[in-house]
């Protein structure tokens, strides 16, 4: 099998795992070294010093060109195959010296055959020598000893796409050679052809008519000859730290799905039993997060039976995968318009119940998105009275009528409320007894939803069907685009879908409907992690068939309580590439591997990411795992 590998900083690569039979090579591509091993060695083996990825000699023979002059080394001389070793170190050194670009091989292979050969020379040395010359039975003694260590053979090859740097390789390994080397030539054109070379000699029967030409060590010399690139001096690929356990939890139910493999090649599923418990994406821009969730989606999807709701707030991904999965349905502010009032009462059984939980989970969303101050204790009282006063004549009332309320108490023209009311009236004087700053402050921040005919649009009537959104089988994609919406207002909206499908997952709860499953996927998740409702959703969302994907940068975007809550209630954790503190935090979701971790986090190649799965029924806590994904597709 051949590979491309990649050295990994901090790890010495131990070249006994490589067996017995194994051919080493670089390629000098004109900018960089590239590592190959061809061996048996399995895969899995191999990734506890190197990054391996499977290769096929035929992209090889492509890369140095489609006409390939290739050599092989044989020795001048007899007597340096009986008693001289060939070593040929510095193997980066010689590759990184071209000038254009060339492979360099160097095949090794244990050999019965020659070793049986060497015995035969030495019987054959000391039935000439005799008593009486000394010289020949001291050669025949060398010889049994290097018999004794074990006769490899080695294949000394050379390719190019040129004759020129043919020439230049030969004469590198030639100068970098103890024993004389002579160069037999050849021309690969079909890629068979250099796969073939690649692997190492296998000394037959021509080996024992006329061996002296081949090229050999004994011993352990063999393995002081893999030298790999250094990634401080030679212009080599690299990955970094210790790599992770290559324990993948087995997932062959039939609601599973692949999502990618590990370093070595091992297909790594998820269960919708894993995702049951909620899905916990964090990584920096660029490494793969939105790729992961487009993935998830178009599995999950596959499967059927669940519904899906996208939240995504640049409006991209969503637009992707609306074109990529027929039947999604796509909601944009602007391309496809839709419209969604924070301020529409849940179904309920208790309204009054209802009514104090929507005033106290929007006071907490317009903290955020109307910049209200913690200090701005009296807004946050003229809102509460407002609204409830808004809620006694209507389930719907809007931000518009919020805004139109405080300018009619503003301007002492205010018609709401029940005036025969003690209570009202006097709450009542307690606002007019208001500094007219706060209502000014208030207006200020309200006027838009009362006057912008965008806004209004989209904040004063709900025309989106919650209750179909949850429905086995759909797909609901929002765009809340803040390049669009502004930040403040891609907030509001974001934040009240999250609450309707929250609310419509309680009613039916509640109303004793089907408890089907509904997987919420929101991106740059900070965006609503101010809401009250959150930790509630990530404790006891799954037993009401509610189940949440989260992703975001770094953990600093999150109250640190908020953050425990999510490491502790998510059964699936994916984190790509991190930076700073979060690479201690994040370490520790799995404090037996939190050294490894710490390492891996900060040099994970973008769309690779460590996966933590919670242990399921049965299960021992399955070990982190780095996964590279699949492409979503």
């Amino acid at each position: 099998m051949l590979y491309h590998v990649l050295p990994r900083i901090g790890v010495e690569l131990d070249p006994r795992v490589l067996g017995y039979r194994f051919t080493y090579c670089l390629e000098n591509t004109g900018s960089r070294l590239r590592v190959y091993l061809e061996t048996e060695t399995p895969r899995e083996a191999l990734s506890r010093f190197l990054h391996v990825e499977e290769y096929d000699a035929s992209l090889l023979h492509r890369e140095l060109g489609s006409r390939l002059y290739v050599s092989e080394a044989r020795l001048r001389s007899k007597r340096d195959f009986w008693l001289h070793d060939t070593v040929i170190r510095g193997l980066p050194d010689l590759a990184s010296s071209l000038k254009a670009p060339g492979l360099m091989c160097l095949g090794f292979s244990r050999s019965r055959v020659l070793e049986s050969i060497y015995y035969s020379r030495a019987r054959s040395l000391l039935k000439h020598a005799g008593r009486r010359d000394p010289a020949l039975r001291a050669e025949a003694g060398a010889i049994v000893e290097r018999a004794g260590r074990g006769v490899w053979s080695i294949r000394v090859l050379c390719a190019a796409g040129s004759r020129r740097v043919l020439e230049e390789c030969e004469e590198r390994l030639s100068n970098a050679s103890p024993t004389a080397l002579k160069w037999v030539r050849g021309v690969v054109e079909d890629p068979g052809g250099l796969a073939e070379r690649l692997k190492p000699l296998e000394p037959g029967i021509l080996a024992r008519l006329a061996p002296w030409g081949i090229p050999v060590a004994c011993g352990s010399t063999v393995y002081s000859m893999v030298e790999l690139p250094d990634p401080g001096v030679h212009p080599v690929g690299f990955t970094r730290g210790s790599p992770l356990p290559d324990a993948v939890p087995v997932r062959s139910e039939g609601d599973s799905f692949r999502i990618g493999v590990t370093e070595s090649g091992r297909e790594v599923r998820l269960g919708i039993r894993d995702l049951e418990r909620h899905v916990y994406v964090v990584g920096q821009t660029g490494s793969g997060k939105t790729s992961l969730l487009k993935l998830l989606v178009h599995r999950l999807h596959g499967l059927g039976g669940a519904a899906i709701i996208l939240v995504d707030p640049h409006g991209d991904m969503s637009r992707e995968l609306a074109g990529e999965i027929p039947g999604a349905v796509f909601l944009d502010p602007v391309d496809a318009p839709y419209g969604v009032n924070p301020l529409d009462l849940p179904r309920h059984r208790d309204r009054e119940y209802a009514v104090s939980v929507a005033i106290d989970v929007l006071l907490t969303v317009f903290q955020e998105v109307l910049k209200l101050m913690s200090t701005a204790v009296n807004v946050r009282y003229l809102l509460r009275v407002i609204l409830r006063a808004l809620y006694a004549e209507s389930d719907s009332p809007t931000m518009a009528d919020v805004y139109e309320a405080i300018l009619g108490l503003y301007s002492g023209r205010l018609v709401l409320g029940d005036p025969g009311d003690p209570e009202w009236r006097r709450q009542l004087e307690v606002l007019r007894s208001m500094q007219r700053q706060t209502l000014i402050s208030a207006l200020s921040r309200l006027e838009p939803y009362a006057r912008d005919g965008f806004l209004r649009r989209l904040t004063s009537r709900t025309t989106i069907d919650v209750g179909g959104m949850l429905s086995p089988g759909s797909l609901t994609l929002f765009s809340t685009p803040k390049a669009v919406l502004g930040e403040d207002l891609a907030r509001l909206v974001a934040s009240t879908v999250v609450l309707k499908i929250w609310s419509e997952v309680l009613a039916r709860a509640r109303l004793g409907e089907p408890r089907t499953h509904v997987f919420l996927v929101i991106d740059e998740f900070q965006f609503v992690a101010d809401l009250p409702v959150v930790d509630t959703m990530l404790s006891e969302a799954r037993k009401y068939g509610l189940h949440l994907v989260i992703a975001h940068q770094h953990t600093g975007q999150l109250p640190g309580s908020l953050l425990q809550s999510i490491l502790t209630n998510t059964g699936v954790k994916l984190v790509f590439q991190v930076a700073g503190g979060d690479v201690e935090k994040l370490s520790m979701v799995d404090a037996d591997f939190s050294k490894q971790l710490s390492k891996a986090l900060t040099s994970l190649a973008a769309g690779t990411a460590v996966l933590k799965l919670s242990a399921g029924p049965g299960e021992q806590p399955p070990p982190p795992i780095m996964v590279r994904l699949d492409k979503p597709s």
